[in-house]
């Protein structure tokens, strides 16, 4: 496939961006699973990009290493999606099984063909189930973008999730709907393409080095909270009265703007408070402080020990038990049945 000389530049110019990405991320002394999954993001990208660069099928190692790369990229980059936002959803190995459907078929399909020539209907089918599965996989990524982005307290990472998601998002979007849906093809798309994907490589590893210790990578260390007993701003006692006071924490989906709302306080104001004055991370961990307290209490209590966990969980906010086993055990590195056996049994 030939490439025009611009585009050539623009995408040598993003693989370098990615190249220099993922060796500065390696040499981090501690990396969490999305650490390690955006690695592997920007190494299958600049695979991918390397198949556009260069005629790789011309030798078969480097053909063979693109096209896993080129079929990786789209579940690599869901999962990425996913663990951003891992206080909502907690990534296990279905969602690993779903982003591999995009490689897993196609290369099905081509060692069938290896064997035996494929029926044409059978290509024709599997083509457009990838197609629909790659385009799923960016829509669901944007849904829970826009969903979820909000609950960062740090103004700089919230803006570079946002931005991750949805720039990568739409541009692989149009990419796959332009060529594949609508077939259009022509060297001023690639142009405009390669032209977008320079930028976007090199404004997110702008902000990637800016970040530094408000990294889109947070440690997987434990945050220490602030003292609620130093002296505060006025407005620290009204947040805590809602929260000790009313249990505001209990209402199931409560979102930061509701709460703002219900307290009468600038949003960003209570951002500020609740990251910057009590050392809270997102405003999920923030809820959950006070959930995890209420089912610790009631767990200890003989007079509650007929009540099922479950309904100690949704009585207290959770949406489900599984994110509340998970809160839990984060905090007491213990099962709720576990801690629960210590002291009413």
């Amino acid at each position: 496939m030939f490439i025009d000389p611009v585009s050539s530049f623009f995408y040598t110019f993003a693989l370098a961006q990615m190249v220099f990405c993922a060796i500065a991320l390696l040499a981090r002394p501690s990396k969490s699973q999305l650490a390690w999954l955006y690695i592997a993001l920007m190494l299958s990208s600049s695979f991918y990009l390397l198949g556009h660069i260069t005629n790789s099928k011309d030798f078969y190692p480097l053909y063979l290493i693109t096209f896993i790369a080129g079929n990786s990229l789209l579940g690599i980059f869901w999962l990425v999606s996913l663990c951003l936002f891992s206080d909502h959803i907690k990534v296990t190995a279905k969602h690993y099984l779903i982003a591999s459907l995009p490689l897993l078929l196609p290369s099905l399909l081509r060692v069938w063909s290896l064997l035996q020539a494929p029926p044409v209907e059978v290509a024709e089918v599997v083509s457009k189930v990838v197609m629909v599965v790659e385009l799923s996989l960016i829509l669901h990524a944007l849904t829970i973008t826009l969903k979820y982005w909000r609950d960062d307290l740090i103004q700089q990472r919230r803006f570079l999730r946002a931005s991750l998601i949805c720039f990568v998002g739409i541009y692989l979007f149009l990419v796959i709907f332009l060529e594949q849906v609508l077939q259009i093809k022509g060297s001023w798309l690639t142009q405009i393409e390669s032209g977008v994907l320079a930028g976007l490589s090199l404004f997110l590893n702008f902000f990637l080095l800016q970040l530094r210790e408000m990294s889109l990578f947070p440690s997987n260390e434990p945050q220490h909270k602030k003292s609620h007993a130093k002296k505060h701003s006025p407005e620290v006692e009204p947040i805590l009265a809602a929260m000790t006071e009313r249990s505001l924490y209990q209402q199931e989906g409560l979102t930061i703007t509701e709460l703002a709302k219900m307290l009468n306080m600038y949003e960003y104001k209570l951002r500020n408070v609740i990251n910057g004055e009590l050392g809270y991370r997102n405003f999920n961990d923030f809820l959950n402080d006070y959930r995890i307290k209420e089912v610790t209490a009631k767990l200890q209590d003989p007079k509650c020990s007929s009540i099922a966990i479950l309904n100690l969980a949704l009585d207290s906010g959770f949406r489900s038990l599984s994110s509340f086993n998970k809160a839990f055990k984060d905090k007491h590195q213990v099962t709720p049945s576990e801690f629960r056996k210590r002291y009413v049994d």
